[in-house]
């Protein structure tokens, strides 16, 4: 954005907030925070000419995402695209992205080794592809719609003033518009009986929000989304049976 400001914060406490599940400590949270930093460490290595370190850096990052929740493995993808969009291509960095990937694999076989436990059902259990089977009600329809009018708003803002962007911002928010969608997919896979998976999307739904907000051409627009999600969650944690 043209500067710092808070609005992807506050974005992302309201839209944790809509959902009981949104509000517990489990794997996907911890894997949608660990997933800020390859994005970070990649994005500023455009102008950098050493950067081998904080390529490794992002892959390791990654590694122990995938540790932590399998289907991280589906972020690799996005990985690779944003270095192939960010970075012009060079095989050891490649390489090196990889070799940070499997980093967390290679110290974590020593330890099993050592114990004498080593067994592939350490690092594999599986991949399970589901849709939601929860049935929804008309509180799940409130919050649906207070995540998904500001995120159109937000991919709105970002095609009409793209133009006005540097090349590397545009390139991006581009980027984390993919990287939404690679979450997205995510959440299909080992899904568990409530929408705990959907918090991988959240933080970059959220960064869109902030820019939909900061970039709003009526600025009544703002404060109307803020204090109606306020209102919803209010409301909805003292009259529904889902809190």
């Amino acid at each position: 954005m043209t500067r710092a400001n808070f609005l992807p914060g506050m974005a992302y406490m309201l839209i944790t907030s809509l959902l009981p599940e949104l509000n517990t400590l489990s794997s996907p949270l911890i894997v949608s925070t660990l997933f800020i930093g390859p994005f970070m460490m990649l994005f500023s290595a455009h102008n950098q000419n050493v950067t081998r370190g904080r390529i490794f850096d992002a892959g390791l990052i990654l590694g122990l995402a995938t540790v932590i929740f399998l289907p991280s493995l589906i972020f690799l993808f996005w990985v690779y695209i944003a270095l192939a969009t960010l970075r012009p291509f060079k095989l050891n960095e490649w390489l090196i992205l990889l070799m940070g990937l499997l980093t967390p694999y290679y110290f974590f076989t020593i330890i099993l080794y050592l114990n004498d436990s080593l067994s592939l059902n350490y690092f594999y259990n599986g991949l399970t592809f589901s849709l939601l089977s929860q049935k929804f009600n008309i509180w799940h329809a409130g919050a649906l719609f207070l995540v998904l009018m500001p995120l159109l708003s937000g991919i709105y803002y970002i095609q009409a003033v793209s133009g006005r962007m540097l090349i590397h911002v545009r390139k991006a928010w581009n980027l984390f518009i993919l990287y939404s969608v690679i979450c997205l997919t995510m959440t299909f896979f080992n899904a568990g009986s409530g929408v705990e998976n959907w918090l991988l999307t959240l933080l970059p739904i959220a960064a869109i929000h902030g820019f939909g907000y900061f970039n709003a051409e009526l600025k009544l627009y703002p404060k109307i989304a803020f204090w109606l999600t306020v209102g919803f969650i209010i409301v909805s944690q003292i009259f529904n049976t889902l809190w």
